[in-house]
């Protein structure tokens, strides 16, 4: 299943409801407020669903204690690919801004449950699961906090348990990055990483468009810290 898709046309982003939109750094005011709360602003390009899902999305991402430009353009991609790229700068700015706040996850998911479809609710855990593995990995904590997002937009037990196989094929071993075996050596692996970095840094391709730019830099974040980890975990004896 494409996640790029993963909530239909039926559906829809741009919802009406009680919370009202979420615009610019207005979150604490709408999210802090009862479901039964008026929007603090009518400008808002950010519906409430799109900032409850955003409030989700920043909790997952941070279960590792820190937010990579790789998950942050996941999530930008993910919302390009559902609604284009309306407005988009300003749901990024939500999205940043509950990236250095907490709001509350209970909340957001409570809304999602009581005022959308229980197919929402389950589409929304699936948000929750791709944001989770975009890095190819799906940490215990991440784990917990999915279980704890199904419990709380009342997703049962054994669904939460039949998503979880789902997705688990998803993730990939660390050395699928670099195309080695898992039986490769230290040597063989700073060789093939050193490779890489030549070939994708931008200043060794200076023809690169913005995207190009911009896309090289995310991947060599994503082999730098594949690299490190290995390092630390499988070669550090």
């Amino acid at each position: 299943m494409s996640y790029s898709k993963w909530i239909g046309a039926g559906l829809g982003w741009m919802v009406g409801g009680p919370i009202g939109g979420l615009l610019g750094f207005a979150a604490g005011e709408i999210l802090n407020a009862s479901p039964e709360a008026e929007a603090t602003t009518e400008s808002s390009h950010v519906s409430e669903l799109e900032a409850c899902l955003l409030v989700i999305a920043s909790h997952v991402i941070k279960t590792d204690g820190k937010a990579t430009l790789q998950e942050i353009e996941f999530v930008r991609q993910q919302l390009i690919a559902v609604n284009g790229d309306y407005h988009i700068e300003d749901k990024m700015r939500v999205f940043h801004h509950c990236l250095a706040h907490e709001y509350e996850l209970e909340k957001s998911c409570g809304y999602i449950r009581i005022y959308q479809s229980e197919t929402v609710a389950i589409q929304s855990l699936r948000w929750a699961f791709a944001i989770a593995i975009c890095d190819k990995e799906l940490s215990e904590g991440e784990r917990k906090l999915l279980y704890y997002i199904a419990a709380s937009l009342n997703i049962s037990k054994e669904l939460f348990l039949k998503l979880l196989t789902e997705w688990q094929p998803k993730t990939q071993s660390l050395f699928d990055l670099f195309e080695l075996e898992e039986t490769a050596t230290k040597t063989e692996l700073v060789a093939v990483y050193r490779k890489l970095v030549l070939k994708f840094h931008p200043d060794r391709n200076p023809n690169y468009t913005e995207t190009q730019r911009k896309q090289a830099e995310l991947k060599l974040q994503q082999l730098r810290e594949a690299y490190e980890k290995l390092l630390k975990e499988k070669y550090s004896a």
